[in-house]
């Protein structure tokens, strides 16, 4: 009799197991589903603002914890973690991994702060007077050639870019990354540089767009 209970209870403790198993493999399905979907999602905007720019490369940088030193202060990095190109435009999303901020940070400053500094290679444009905008969120270009920023301006330039324009990804005032255009054509550069109002309000729009998205998969 105690031999056929402890069989009983054995049976129901791996019946038990095999459905919590197969509730786990549901659940992880599920998630992986839900966060490629979202990655998809995201994807496609990226795409729809490289055709509606003509842009040659558009990705997302975000700001991460790379080192946590003793004293819990955090050391800001910067990675791609979305890209897309026009066929024969190579990716760069490697090398444009684990960059840390504090060597960017004038860079940043043009990008994120309140001022429009007057800088060469710097071309300042904002979205506070429209409508369909985030207010006061700006969108900003810089040409390679004439920038100042020795150390960025060698990296792009080494990977063929004539110009870039980046619009800050924020949400409740919180940074959550960059939206970046890279111009490998001069040509093409040229025109959009002298354009730039034209398109700002489809790039800040996407910025918005895409930072909403990116806040889900968190």
């Amino acid at each position: 009799m105690q031999e056929a209970m402890i069989t009983l209870v054995l049976v129901i403790l791996a019946t038990l197991a095999q459905q919590w198993r197969k509730y786990l493999q549901k659940k992880n399905h599920y998630a992986q589903s839900k966060d490629f979907q979202l990655y998809q999602d995201i994807i496609i905007q990226l795409n729809e603002l490289k055709n509606y720019t003509g842009a040659s490369r558009v990705y997302l940088l975000e700001f991460h914890n790379g080192v946590v030193y003793s004293l819990s202060t955090p050391l800001w990095k910067i990675s791609c973690s979305y890209e897309v190109m026009n066929f024969g435009i190579q990716s760069v999303k490697d090398e444009r991994t684990n960059v840390l901020a504090t060597s960017l940070v004038e860079w940043l400053q043009v990008i994120f702060g309140d001022e429009h500094k007057e800088e060469e290679g710097v071309i300042y444009t904002d979205c506070s007077q429209c409508e369909q905008c985030d207010k006061n969120h700006k969108v900003v270009g810089f040409d390679v050639e004439t920038m100042d920023y020795e150390v960025y301006k060698t990296m792009l330039t080494l990977q063929g870019v004539k110009g870039l324009i980046h619009a800050p990804i924020v949400d409740n005032n919180n940074i959550i990354g960059i939206l970046g255009l890279d111009y490998c054509d001069e040509s093409q550069w040229v025109h959009i540089k002298g354009n730039l109002n034209n398109i700002k309000c489809e790039i800040r729009n996407k910025a918005s767009i895409i930072g909403f998205q990116r806040k889900k998969i968190k």
